[in-house]
């Protein structure tokens, strides 16, 4: 997939920037670049696909919910899976990850940047009945913020005051100039639920309260959500189906034999099992990379890793291409820093100043004074091959004599335990790619998301002065700083890969393309009426 989302000037308008979704193209295949051709046995479109209305849209997913159906304390933007499809966001994302209208159908900055004014949708409900307006966006902007147990009160904390102006005008006035808050308000910052269902804790625990295109009907917590049609919805044409079922499958393998025996239409699955799955009859498949990336994060403030030499040393005592041929098959690719080569944040001499030295890394020890090594504990759930990416890097390690001890711990337990309770040295994880990069970087400087609260008083200046700049140009000068400062000098800490999953359906489904930011749709996905089903 590649990705071409720029900086956003604060001047310009959402509608100025919509764009329309598109499937990633296939360089070596020269009727991908032709759409208008006159082939007469050029393959029908979706368009012309004549749909099921009343077919259930079967979906499989490695993970749980991790604080039911409220986007507000959801502790992972991976909630977002399963969270968008009943919760319209503020503002929403193309499959390339551009920023697009959602509940606010535009948006634009003042002069100064300081106040972000929203323009909402007429005519929008909640799954209750109850109203989308001014005051309703207030009242969750303000929850989010303010909420005990709020996820995402960090990544609004520009916002000074909410300023209702009308039914269906919301000024955010700012402590000062914010350009990643769209981003923002794309994730579960900008989740609107029913105001009348804030405070009811055991509904949001088994129910959605959103404006979205389906409402939840059942939720067994690790099992199943059953969702139905919100009759009521604001973009009904983009609603193909006629129940929309999420299966919460861990097992790569078990969701890999659910789609092979028509349980499932639409899964991803591991790299390892991706050449397998190209062998089943019916099925297609697209081994997509996104913004995500898999890593090691480590507590800073933990062990030896407080010294940035041991840190720099890590990196370069980790083979990734090992990594990635011998668990990953190869498919997708290394990962020096957290942005893909095709994305606009990506800096190339951070990759070409980095590499695979363990020699170099055993004299960065020596000269921290750890030449006989020293131990981490590091946190891996045994799902999607991040265990076995652990056991690797404990063998690549060992010869340097840095221990890894292995611990197990469960998927939806992990934020928790690491990020929260500050368990473990490290932890193998998969963060979620972000519409903004400094939305991906504040994980350097704010608390949630960086065990410890480490940062410098250089990575945190640079981040300031990414998220407050409105020149593009400038801005983009200013994220390739941050990353030479927190990748290369700092290494903060240790990606590995930017893994291409499995993306797969049965070729009865249409519409569905992989999601940049891997948070994928279902926005026009449908099943075909002539399907055997």
């Amino acid at each position: 997939m590649r990705f071409t989302p720029r900086p956003v000037a604060l001047a310009v308008t959402a509608s100025m920037l919509l764009m329309t979704a598109c499937a990633p193209v296939d360089e070596g295949d020269e009727t991908a670049t032709d759409p208008a051709s006159d082939d007469a046995d050029a393959p029908e479109s979706d368009e012309d696909v004549e749909l099921d209305e009343d077919a259930t849209l079967r979906w499989g997913v490695s993970l749980d919910l991790s604080a039911g159906f409220d986007p507000h304390r959801a502790r992972s933007e991976w909630d977002l899976l399963m969270l968008s499809h009943t919760y319209d966001r503020l503002v929403h994302t193309t499959n390339d990850v551009e920023l697009v209208p959602g509940l606010a159908e535009d948006w634009e900055y003042s002069d100064d940047g300081a106040t972000l004014t929203l323009h909402l949708r007429e005519d929008v409900t909640f799954h209750d009945g109850e109203v989308l307006d001014g005051e309703a966006v207030a009242a969750n902007l303000e929850r989010a913020m303010t909420h005990e147990a709020s996820a995402v009160a960090g990544q609004l904390t520009s916002i000074e005051d909410i300023e209702v102006v009308d039914e269906h005008r919301v000024d955010l006035h700012l402590a000062g100039p914010d350009a990643t808050l769209p981003g923002v308000l794309a994730g579960r910052a900008g989740a609107m639920i029913s105001p009348a269902a804030h405070d009811d804790e055991e509904l949001l625990a088994e129910r959605s309260a959103g404006a979205g295109m389906f409402e939840v009907v059942e939720y067994r917590p690790g099992d199943i959500i059953l969702q139905e049609p919100f009759e009521d919805y604001w973009d009904p044409e983009t609603i193909k189906v006629g129940a929309f079922e999420t299966r919460i499958l861990p097992d790569d393998r078990t969701r890999l034999n659910a789609l092979q025996t028509g349980e499932l239409d639409v899964t991803w699955v591991a790299s390892a099992y991706v050449d397998e799955a190209k062998q089943i009859d019916g099925v297609d498949v697209d081994p997509a990379t996104s913004l995500a990336y898999m890593q090691m994060m480590l507590n800073r403030t933990k062990s030896e890793l407080d010294d940035p030499r041991v840190r720099r040393a890590l990196n370069l005592a980790i083979d990734r291409e090992a990594i990635l041929e011998g668990v990953f098959r190869g498919y997708g690719e290394p990962a020096h820093q957290p942005f893909p080569a095709e994305f606009w944040a990506h800096v190339p001499e951070v990759d070409e100043q980095a590499g695979h030295d363990p020699e170099r890394a055993q004299e960065l020890l020596a000269e921290a004074g750890l030449e006989d090594g020293f131990s981490l504990e590091v946190l891996t759930p045994p799902i999607e091959d991040f265990d076995v990416v652990g056991e690797v890097i404990q063998q690549q390690l060992e010869p340097l004599g840095i221990e890894l001890q292995l611990r197990a711990v469960e998927p939806s337990q992990t934020a928790e335990l690491f990020l929260a309770n500050e368990e473990g040295d490290a932890l193998v994880t998969l963060t979620a790619g972000q519409a903004d990069p400094s939305l991906t970087t504040q994980l350097y400087v704010e608390s949630f998301g960086n065990p410890g609260d480490h940062t410098t008083d250089e990575v945190r200046r640079l981040h300031e002065l990414t998220v407050a700049t409105v020149d593009e140009q400038e801005r983009e000068e200013l994220v390739h700083d941050l990353v030479r400062e927190a990748v290369a000098e700092e290494s903060f800490n240790v990606p590995l890969v930017f893994r291409a999953s499995g993306y797969l359906t049965r070729e009865e489904v249409v519409g569905f393309e992989p999601h940049g930011a891997a948070l994928h749709q279902v926005r026009g996905v449908g099943i075909r009426a002539d399907a055997d089903r």
